[in-house]
């Protein structure tokens, strides 16, 4: 494994290295070829350091090497057909491309809320459109995935979908694991 990216150092320190984390796996490049994208180098740190979480027994990263649910095709697959019902009979509701279209929504992460955090996979930085299942609200976050759930545990991303679930404390290294 090629040195650790800067908030992934970031979130150890802060929450410590999981004990036996789920979903853990390091064998990417048959995972971007059945999706035919490039992950992006953070997010496979984050999922092979962390795995799927839990962030604050609330955020889960979908992970390729997961099972049932928490599986990065199977969740996306449900996460993007939903999105396509949505844009077919409310088009005006989702004003992105959906993945496999050039630019689309790709799904990275699932709230116990039923939010579900997409990368719009445009350029090299992947910003995340944040999505409620009951509202047509789409949130743009530009931070890289680590990032965001640093800032979300640290309870400053500023969200209207997601929670802050430490108002503004820090959680301790035995809060996650």
């Amino acid at each position: 494994m090629q040195p650790l990216m800067p908030h992934i150092e970031q979130l150890l320190a802060l929450v410590g290295r999981p004990f036996e984390p789920n979903g853990t796996g390091s064998n990417w490049t048959d995972v971007e070829q059945r999706l035919s994208l490039a992950i992006p180098e953070e997010f496979k740190q984050l999922v092979q350091v962390f795995g799927i979480g839990p962030w604050a027994n609330f955020l889960y990263v979908l992970s390729p090497f997961a099972s049932g649910e928490l599986l990065l095709e199977r969740r996306a697959l449900i996460a993007l057909g939903v999105l396509h019902e949505i844009r077919r009979s409310c088009p005006e509701e989702v004003p992105y491309a959906i993945y496999p279209e050039p630019l689309g929504l790709f799904p990275w992460a699932i709230t116990d809320n039923g939010d579900t955090l997409c990368w719009l996979t445009e350029g090299y930085h992947w910003p995340t459109i944040v999505f409620p299942p009951r509202e047509p609200i789409f949130e743009v976050h530009r931070l890289s995935p680590a990032s965001l759930v640093l800032e979300f545990l640290k309870g400053t991303l500023p969200s209207r979908c997601l929670v802050e679930p430490f108002k503004g404390e820090a959680p301790s290294k035995s809060h996650r694991w």
